[in-house]
């Protein structure tokens, strides 16, 4: 029998973005229906927004500079501290790092025995997450949070070029995507 624990520790996720995104592989988000019923999937991909990233909800790419933008009520919790969920244009991110700074990981990929989810819409899709989870607190959420099961993972990083921003600073760049 495995026993998983709910991870309770808002430190985990004061770490930059990277080290956030490893630290997700293998874990267990957990995700608690209407009708109470809890589904469990675990994290297989996640890809990594730092700072000074021009793909990051938070971050403007005006004249050769990164810019920090105001927070708008989409992006406000991206620049709160480490631990909060953004949920972004059907996308389940959650912050990482210290206030202000919009760094953040997306959960790309998860799935049980039941269900795999490829993509972060088909995950907030199948989990039912919409914009009432957004700015929930994953250490007090009864709604989402998040476990360790203490399941060996091993993981292989690739990188590549991420699709949708092609400043000329960003085409010299390779994106993180980390996967089991």
């Amino acid at each position: 029998v495995t026993i998983s624990k709910r991870i309770e520790n808002k430190e985990c996720f004061s770490k930059n973005s990277k080290e956030v995104a490893i630290k997700l592989l293998g874990k267990l988000l957990c995700r608690k229906k209407e009708d109470g019923t809890i589904i469990r999937l675990r994290i297989t991909v996640t890809e990594v927004y730092e700072e000074n990233d021009a793909a990051c909800y938070g971050i403007d790419y005006k004249n050769g500079k990164y810019i920090t933008q105001a927070p708008t009520p989409a992006t406000a919790p991206l620049f709160e501290t480490g631990g909060v969920w953004c949920i972004y244009g059907g996308m389940l991110l959650l912050v990482c790092g210290q206030k202000g700074v919009p760094e953040n990981v997306l959960i790309r990929e998860a799935g049980n025995e039941d269900h795999y989810c490829n993509g972060s819409f088909n995950l907030c899709k199948y989990l039912g997450i919409d914009k009432s989870l957004h700015r929930e607190d994953v250490i007090f959420s009864d709604s989402l949070w998040l476990k360790d099961d203490g399941a060996a993972r091993e993981y292989c990083t690739a990188q590549r070029i991420r699709l949708g921003k092609d400043t000329g600073e960003d085409k010299k760049k390779k994106k993180l995507i980390i996967s089991l």
